[in-house]
């Protein structure tokens, strides 16, 4: 069954937000509970494993939360509420500047609904939020904002929230005073965790990149910008430059990307892969499709434990759409091209209705979930995944490749920063 719980915590006093259950004054104050939301299609005490736990009268929750590295651009997130009361529609504007955590997926009900991949879709700061009430509908629409980092996380600075003075989105209006200073013969990873420390005290930092990054010039490099945009922009140019020349090629290297999501700021150039995460083939909606050069466009089931920068594996053989089967007998396909012993194939031919006509490692770029828990067409619900084929031709000759379980934790966070960030 189609799954959501939206929470909305004041970043002053990390309260929650949730509606009267009378439906007379709006929004009511409580101590923040894990057994508490803001939103939930679930019976109360249930959790997304609880058979029988969805509540069939759950609000109607349309949403569309894109994420991407942040050197591209990307538009905010939109939320909206239907079937709110009135109260709650009147202090709609009182949410501007509120934490939000939205999580997502399939609770357990249907037979291929998957719990496991169930999480946390985003978690952002409101730029704006609007209460409408049309004939007899109402609804709440929020609107997370991403010019300080992404809408998947809140862009909180130094800047700490106390008094009457909230946490805000870093802009070119309130900057967020990042200070990047590269030393000569300093590696790129160091110069990057120090800044990242200062500007975002409490963000956990977790990455890893080409050692070959090192400046080299007499003079040291430093500037200063308003956004974590800005930085990861600068970054990534500039890796791309050190690496690839004047004229870098992009298929060979990518850059330095860095991406704020959950509270983390992970930096990352592909050179260290992740253990790969596992897309079987009753997890597709359709066939996967090329969507430019060695991009791949691949559209799932709503789920939550995949994210921008992770890596994962396309089916390898054929799909048994049974509740528990994973994709079994692997089968032959025709080759598209080979790289240094690598076959890169596609299934196109028999039983293509029956597997993933992409298949192996993938670089995950881009990550949007869109969904309408009330529309009952199977894409209404659903993460679209933009994924980079791994590795890319031609083989990247540096920086060289590891392997890793997951990015090396660079920064653990500043517990005694004094703001509120939603865990």
């Amino acid at each position: 069954m189609r799954y959501y719980r939206i929470n909305i915590n004041d970043p002053k006093t990390g309260q929650l937000l949730v509606p009267d259950p009378q439906g007379k004054r709006g929004f009511l104050r409580v101590d923040p509970d894990p057994s508490k939301s803001t939103f939930s299609s679930l019976n109360k005490g249930a959790n997304v494993r609880t058979l029988g736990g969805t509540n069939p009268s759950a609000l109607r929750v349309q949403l569309d939360i894109p994420n991407a590295f942040l050197h591209t651009p990307q538009s905010g997130a939109v939320i909206r509420v239907s079937g709110i009361s009135l109260d709650c529609v009147g202090q709609a504007s009182n949410l501007t500047g509120m934490l939000v955590s939205i999580y997502g997926g399939m609770a357990r009900g249907l037979p291929l609904a998957n719990p496991n991949q169930a999480g946390l879709l985003a978690r952002g700061q409101v730029f704006k939020s609007s209460g409408t009430w049309i004939n007899v509908d109402t609804s709440l629409e929020i609107f997370l904002y991403s010019g300080g980092s992404s809408p998947s996380s809140s862009s909180t600075t130094g800047n700490t929230a106390n008094g009457d003075t909230p946490v805000s989105p870093s802009t070119n209006d309130q900057p967020a005073n990042i200070v990047f200073v590269w030393k000569r013969g300093q590696r790129l990873i160091d110069a990057l965790s120090l800044c990242l420390q200062v500007a975002f005290p409490k963000y956990r930092i977790a990455g890893s990149i080409s050692e070959n990054l090192v400046w080299t010039s007499y003079q040291d490099c430093v500037g200063i910008y308003a956004t974590l945009e800005q930085l990861a922009i600068f970054i990534n140019e500039r890796s791309l430059h050190i690496l690839g020349g004047s004229d870098p090629n992009t298929s060979q290297y990518s850059g330095v990307c860095m991406v704020a999501q959950n509270n983390e700021i992970t930096i990352t150039d592909g050179s260290t892969i992740t253990t790969p995460k596992v897309i079987e083939f009753n997890d597709l909606i359709g066939q996967p499709s090329w969507d430019k050069g060695l991009n791949v466009q691949a559209l799932v089931v709503m789920r939550g434990d995949i994210f921008t920068g992770d890596f994962v594996t396309l089916p390898l053989g054929l799909g048994i759409i049974t509740s528990n089967a994973p994709s079994q007998a692997s089968i032959p396909g025709q080759q598209l091209f080979q790289t240094s012993g690598q076959q890169f194939t596609s299934g196109i031919g028999d039983q293509q209705d029956q597997r993933s006509i992409f298949r192996g490692t993938y670089f995950v770029s881009g990550v949007r979930h869109i969904g309408d828990r009330q529309d009952a067409n199977g894409t209404a619900w659903c993460t679209v995944l933009s994924l980079d084929y791994y590795p890319p031709v031609p083989v990247r000759a540096t920086p060289t490749l590891q392997t890793a379980t997951s990015l090396p934790t660079i920064f653990t966070g500043n517990s005694a920063a004094g703001y509120f960030l939603p865990s």
